[in-house]
């Protein structure tokens, strides 16, 4: 269900292991339908379409959370759905997903809901300025998010993009770092290598792995993941993003029940890539070695990189050990995610270097 770049790199190692993919999306000539076997174009509110859908298949999974839940309980009662509805249910809304972390001891920021302004003002007070208002649903890559900072309480209510938010405080991270584990229909669980992230407005930019981290810090890290999968029951791949403090605590910031960006670096980088994990989890194959082949980099490519034409390349490709994926999608935008670049190297470092000097040869001029 869903039909944008995951969906199409989900559906590759799919079709390439015998499995027929039949894709939902609101949208013609999506990304995933390039792929796909079937594709059924209709809104994730139409019950009959839906149904009808569900009807066909063996077993349904998601390629991103945000869909009305009434659409994923029609699903269920026509064919298997991995990962259950509830657990979307969970990630999709802020609040409900800081509030399962936090009831089950699992690490995270401090925050607290925030339904009017006088709540908001007391919020501040418990937590401090330095904070950030989100809305408590349907955000993603930094939208619906505005800082606190000194400014008018009344004038960031007022400015507000929901009604209701949730405050969170900033947290002074030394890394942001992310877990990828998959879990079968019998509780068994395979955990990738820790990646490290580096976001630009809020926007995942480049990730490397393995993370540059101390041992004990990724040991925590993989720990918290796998005891989040388990408490939650999920069947298929749980992203797990985190905060390192630079004091080595480890904070729990998002989940994403479903491949994820921090993770497009296993297609080269590891043994099996999070979308045939992905696969082999929903469809109750045996999980594949998550062994990493050499330290990988990985870089998105926005649609801002389209601004003076198609980019060049031959010049990005020119480097060695350098990978592009592009995602099929008709219309670069700004900030919009076209595709990505990835690189292997000796280190983890010298990846990310590689993947950045690659992306940059993207806007010179052509020869």
């Amino acid at each position: 269900m869903g039909g944008g770049q995951l969906g199409r790199m989900f559906a590759i190692p799919a079709r390439r292991m015998g499995y027929r993919v039949h894709i939902f999306t609101p949208e013609r000539e999506s990304p995933a339908g390039q792929f796909a076997d079937y594709t059924t174009v209709a809104d994730f509110r139409d019950e009959k379409a839906v149904r009808r859908f569900a009807r066909g298949l063996n077993v349904l999974t998601f390629e991103f959370e945000n869909i009305p839940n009434e659409t994923i309980e029609w699903c269920a009662r026509e064919c298997e759905v991995r990962p259950a509805g509830g657990i979307l249910e969970t990630a999709q809304h802020r609040l409900r997903e800081k509030t399962y972390l936090s009831e089950n001891g699992f690490p995270v920021a401090p925050f607290r809901v925030i339904r009017n302004s006088a709540e908001l003002v007391g919020a501040v007070e418990q937590i401090g300025r330095s904070s950030i208002l989100k809305t408590a649903s349907w955000g993603y890559d930094g939208k619906g998010q505005q800082s606190i900072s000194s400014r008018d309480l009344e004038e960031v209510w007022q400015t507000r993009s929901a009604d209701e938010l949730i405050l969170e405080r900033c947290i002074d991270f030394e890394k942001e770092i992310s877990v990828i584990v998959a879990r079968d229909p019998m509780g068994n669980m395979r955990t990738f290598p820790v990646s490290e992230n580096m976001h630009r407005d809020h926007i995942l930019d480049v990730t490397s792995v393995p993370a540059d981290i101390p041992e004990k810090v990724a040991r925590t890290a993989v720990e918290l993941a796998n005891g989040i999968a388990e408490k939650l029951g999920v069947i298929g791949l749980l992203a797990v993003e985190m905060f390192v403090e630079k004091n080595g605590k480890v904070l729990v910031n998002e989940l994403a029940p479903r491949p994820h960006n921090s993770g497009h670096w296993s297609i080269e980088g590891c043994v099996t890539s999070q979308f045939e994990q992905h696969v082999r989890a929903v469809c109750g194959l045996p999980l594949g070695s998550v062994d990493l082949l050499r330290p990988t980099g990985m870089a998105n490519l926005l649609g801002d990189l389209w601004i003076e034409g198609e980019p060049n390349w031959a010049a990005a490709l020119g480097l060695p050990n350098v990978h592009l994926h592009l995602y099929g999608k008709h219309e670069a935008r700004p900030r919009r995610k076209m595709g990505h670049l990835t690189a292997v190297a000796n280190s983890a470092g010298e990846a990310a270097r590689l993947v950045r000097d690659a992306r940059a040869k993207l806007c010179r001029q052509k020869s």
